[in-house]
């Protein structure tokens, strides 16, 4: 899964393994999706009101967690099982307590 942020506050994800990824990446015809975008592996979300400035993978596989923070001051994780963000800690400190916890993870 690829990830990327923006100015406004989105969070784009896109699932590269997909079939409809694969052909659409082909020329292919995907066929008639819901046409909110997912028909072809990407999924927009806007977890944060400002410019995400930061974005880290935590752990691996199934069970990766993406964490985001933003000039809006606060770190988000998603939760891949509903689709959506939510908030672990807002302030100054929050993101290098995500550090941290990258650093535990990498140590192991």
């Amino acid at each position: 899964m690829i990830a990327a942020g923006d100015k406004q506050g989105h969070v784009g994800l896109w699932r590269v393994d997909t079939e409809a990824a694969a052909a659409a990446a082909e020329g292919g015809e995907g066929g008639e999706g819901s046409g909110d975008g997912s028909e072809d592996g990407v999924l927009l979300l806007k977890p944060h009101s400002s410019y995400v400035s930061g974005m880290q993978w935590l752990g691996g596989g199934v069970s990766a967690a993406l964490y985001t923070c933003a000039y809006d001051g606060v770190v988000r994780r998603l939760d891949t099982a509903a689709a959506q963000f939510v908030e672990v800690r807002a302030g100054g400190s929050a993101w290098r307590e995500v550090e941290r916890e990258v650093q535990r993870e990498v140590e192991r």
